[in-house]
């Protein structure tokens, strides 16, 4: 990863699990994003970095119409580490694909897409596998990326994956990354977290 890249994670998750169960052509939430952060020149005295929001996160940009994306370090242990769990699990992931529980409603994963220097995390619904490969449809709309849009389907390996999620008898199953933005609420904004996702995260 080029040093002076950034994860952007979106703020929000959705406003109701149907969309996840009945695969509605809604975004799916907590996107992450790689973007560019120029490095200041060593003549000039570096800027002010910007006001800290939630532990770990650098700026909240709002999109109209769209989720907020929340910024954190590329550096960051806690994001890096859910990445590399979730890579480190998808066995789990597949094994429940291939054979899945009438409790288990909702399958997605998450996967990087490249622009030049542009790199952005983002869903994707309707997955299959197919033995070697994933196929699924993108479920968030990019912020700056421009090679891909809502609603393509791609195709991406087990080792593109950054993160998957599947929801089972209402609650969260695998999901780290969600599990850190979460994590990093105040307890008050924990819970309207949990209320506005209508399932568990344990």
């Amino acid at each position: 990863m080029h040093p002076a890249v950034k994860v952007a994670m979106f703020a929000a998750i959705i406003g109701a699990v149907a969309a996840f169960v009945h695969f509605m052509p809604e975004e799916t939430p907590t996107s992450v994003f790689l973007k560019p952060r120029p490095r200041p020149q060593t003549s000039q005295p570096a800027a002010k970095p910007p006001a800290k929001g939630p532990a770990g996160a650098t700026r909240i940009k709002e999109r109209a119409g769209q989720l907020p994306v929340i910024s954190v370090e590329d550096d960051d242990a806690a994001m890096n580490a859910a990445m590399q769990k979730a890579r480190s699990t998808i066995d789990t992931f597949i094994t429940a694909l291939r054979n899945p529980k009438p409790s288990q409603t909702f399958f997605s994963l998450k996967t990087p897409f490249s622009d030049g220097d542009k790199c952005e995390h983002m869903w994707l619904i309707g997955v299959t596998y197919d033995g070697q490969k994933f196929h699924g449809v993108v479920n968030n709309v990019p912020d700056e990326v421009r090679t891909v849009r809502l609603g393509q389907k791609v195709t991406i390996a087990p080792s593109e994956v950054s993160d998957w999620m599947i929801i089972q008898d209402g609650k969260l199953v695998g999901g780290y990354t969600v599990r850190v933005l979460r994590d990093r609420e105040p307890p008050g904004k924990r819970e309207e977290f949990d209320r506005h996702v209508g399932f568990t995260i344990d």
